[in-house]
């Protein structure tokens, strides 16, 4: 089968398009035709050996957001059932798995880091890892439900947000933005994001900042997957008792933080990484009753990866996605 292969010593010139030997599907695992894989910063960050987590094997698969078609029957899936695949890999005994945080796990990782990913025509998995999905939902925003989707709602409920509340989101047009202001808004929260993209106003219901310098007023909560660069300011924007909830490392990963801000006006600053199997149901819950919408601004085969890579640098209206197979 074709996928696409980074070699040493990384970096977009050393991946490639390559025939490798097509998985099997061992006992309790399922065999996954992918037929749309998204590309996030954690996969450009595995490509450039910039990331933060244990990187096997090399060479090396990326691709952590996945979707596809069982391609045989196994267990209680069908052959032709549509599926998303649960990005982390779990062993199910250890400490984090066993307080229900599998995405934690002490002894996996995320699926396209800690093993090989979706940039390839199929793999196999396990049965835990995999989630049929609705055919009202469409190939594309499914796509986008495993990352971007799971990790904004992991992060709004780790900073136990609810209706009433006010949020900020830094990165509004990002992969996880788009999908952080679409739940905030059916939460109830008053919303407000900052994009220089101003096609963001289709999916917001609030108040949208074109710059990062026009940014007024302070919120209860305050959403930041950008990094160092713009830390600092949104910091500034943390209402008193309220929080600021990061997840992203793209803008760089040290900062400064004036600790006398935190503590006297006794704000949080928390962390938040993946999502649980459970939450990635509850979003599939919420989306029967409410449209969540992810604009895509190109679907490219996957023999234009490095194409794709070129358009995540400065992609304008939406998420770029590959498509490994039909």
């Amino acid at each position: 089968m074709k996928a696409a292969v980074v070699r040493e010593p990384f970096g977009v010139d050393h991946l490639k398009i390559e025939e490798v030997e097509a998985p099997v599907a061992r006992e309790g695992e399922v065999l996954v035709r992918v037929t749309r894989a998204g590309l996030n910063p954690v996969d450009v960050n595995v490509i450039r050996k910039k990331i933060l987590y244990n990187l096997k094997p090399v060479p090396h698969i990326p691709g952590s957001e996945a979707v596809g078609t069982v391609e045989e029957d196994s267990g209680s899936f069908k052959k032709g059932q549509r599926v998303i695949i649960y990005p982390r890999i779990f062993d199910g005994t250890c400490e984090m798995c066993l307080s229900g945080r599998e995405y934690m796990c002490q002894n996996g990782g995320i699926f396209g880091v800690a093993s090989n990913g979706g940039y390839c025509e199929m793999v196999s998995v396990p049965y835990r890892n995999v989630m049929p999905y609705s055919g009202e939902i469409s190939e594309d925003t499914a796509s986008g439900l495993s990352v971007g989707a799971l990790t904004a709602y992991h992060a709004l409920k780790r900073v136990r947000a609810e209706a009433h509340n006010s949020i900020l989101v830094y990165g509004a047009s990002g992969n996880t933005g788009i999908f952080a202001i679409q739940l905030a808004g059916i939460m109830g929260m008053e919303v407000s994001a900052v994009s220089g993209k101003p096609w963001i106003s289709d999916y917001i219901n609030g108040t949208l900042f074109d710059e990062y310098s026009k940014v007024s007023g302070t919120y209860d909560i305050v959403m930041n997957s950008l990094g160092a660069e713009h830390f600092k300011g949104s910091m500034e924007h943390v209402a008193p008792g309220g929080s600021l909830v990061t997840f992203g490392v793209l803008t760089g990963s040290a900062t400064e933080l004036d600790i006398g801000s935190v503590y006297t006006r006794e704000r949080s600053v928390i962390g938040a990484t993946g999502g649980t199997r459970k939450e990635l149901q509850e979003i599939l819950g919420i989306m029967k009753n409410h449209e969540i919408r992810m604009p895509v601004e190109k679907t490219l085969p996957l023999e234009m990866i490095h194409y794709a890579f070129e358009l995540f640098q400065k992609r304008n209206s939406g998420r770029i996605l590959i498509k490994p197979s039909q």
